[in-house]
């Protein structure tokens, strides 16, 4: 039996304690590979999460976000087509005055679509497993992405990225791939 809970590691909540429903393929992150993430990230960022815009494209329980949130960003963009989970997600949101989250209910790639530019600092992708439409992602993923943006990909196989993401860090913790890559535009002269 699974157990429906995860919590906050660091930041303002601290041990803040996250329920999240039964609904198919939502499994949030575990909360050891997300003190593994969060510890590459804090790296990368000299410890300094403050005036970052965040998107969180596969949602699921919010777990990542709600990290991220509690932490100090300034902004999480949200998405997640199962009603149940953005329901589950805003109520978590009322219950700890969380105000800096927008959710946006809907298809990921119907997201990335909709958006011109929007400039983030971080992009968390953790679809459901066996998740196929990465490509896709590929394809819209550079419009809204700053120069030196952090990509998170977790996946229960390695993924394929494209030229424009740099490896960082990769690790495997039972059936889960996950890696840390940065967003370097192609027509920048990389230093």
């Amino acid at each position: 039996m699974m157990n429906n809970s995860v919590h906050i590691i660091s930041g303002i909540y601290k041990n803040t304690k996250i329920k999240f429903p039964n609904a198919q393929g939502l499994r949030p992150t575990s909360n050891r590979v997300k003190e593994t993430l969060f510890n590459w990230i804090s790296n990368q960022w000299n410890h300094n999460f403050t005036n970052k815009h965040i998107l969180d494209l596969f949602a699921g329980s919010g777990s990542l976000g709600f990290e991220a949130a509690s932490r100090g960003v300034k902004f999480i963009q949200m998405v997640e087509k199962n009603k149940l989970a953005v329901n589950f997600i805003k109520t978590i949101c009322k219950n700890i005055n969380i105000n800096n989250i927008s959710i946006y209910q809907g298809d990921s790639i119907d997201f990335l679509c909709s958006k011109r530019k929007q400039n983030f600092d971080l992009v968390l992708l953790d679809p459901p497993f066996k998740y196929e439409h990465f490509e896709k992602i590929w394809h819209y993923l550079p419009n809204i992405l700053k120069d030196g943006c952090l990509v998170y990909i977790e996946s229960d196989s390695i993924v394929k990225t494209p030229s424009f993401l740099h490896a960082i860090r990769n690790g495997k913790a039972g059936l889960v791939n996950f890696s840390l890559s940065v967003y370097k535009d192609n027509n920048i002269n990389l230093l």
